[in-house]
Order: structure tokens, then C-alpha cells, then sequence
């Protein structure tokens, strides 16, 4: 059973990772060299060529990094993306990227590539 001291914890922590989870607030990274992100459902991650890194869950599995530079330091603001809608994607035809065109402007037709 637990106590009342364990239970008082363990709904302190529940606040916590609820209020960080919906919470706005960008995270402050300072990076030199280039950086990366990556996501692997809800857990995302910004690393920096030198090492500093940044895990946030993000409830779409997406972030968004705005960057400033002073002094050869890259500062990133990083917050969690919003839902990634697949229709925002490009689209290409089936034979791409070995598609040969034909035919004129008014006319888009793309055959196969190499066989």
C-alpha cells in the first residue's frame, strides 16, 4: 500500500510531466557545428554536432527549431511541432525519380525510367 507521502509524490510528479507536456515554453539550446532532430513516436530529440542535446515529448511526434546566431553559437528555441498532415506533402508521379518526359506544356506525361 502507499503511504500518504508517496502518494502526495507521485501526484506532485503526475503535475509535473503534465504541465511540462502541454506547456509552450520553448527549450534553450546553445549549439556549435550544425545540428539534427529526429522523433520516434512521441519522444523527439535536437542534438548539436558538439554534443548538447534536448529531449522533449512532443504529443504529435513533430518539433519546430527556430535559430539564432551571435558569436559563431547557434542559439536554438526549441517547442514541440504541430500534427504533420500528409496532404502537405509533395507528390510524384510512380515512375519517380526515373521518370522520362513527354509531350509539351499543356501535356504531362511521364514514362518510366530506365528498364
Amino acid at each position: 500500500t502507499m503511504t500518504s507521502l508517496q502518494t502526495v509524490t507521485l501526484l506532485s510528479l503526475l503535475l509535473l510531466v503534465s504541465t511540462a507536456s502541454s506547456n509552450p515554453k520553448p527549450h534553450i539550446l546553445q549549439c556549435a557545428g550544425s545540428t539534427s532532430s529526429s522523433c520516434q513516436g512521441k519522444l523527439c530529440q535536437v542534438r548539436c554536432q558538439d554534443g548538447h542535446r534536448v529531449e522533449l515529448e512532443c504529443e504529435h511526434g513533430s518539433v519546430n527549431m527556430k535559430s539564432k546566431q551571435a558569436g559563431g553559437i547557434n542559439q536554438l528555441e526549441v517547442t514541440c511541432g504541430s500534427p504533420i498532415d500528409p496532404k502537405d506533402f509533395p507528390s510524384f508521379p510512380p515512375c519517380f525519380p526515373f521518370c522520362q518526359y513527354q509531350g509539351g506544356a499543356d501535356q504531362q506525361q511521364y514514362q518510366g525510367g530506365a528498364d
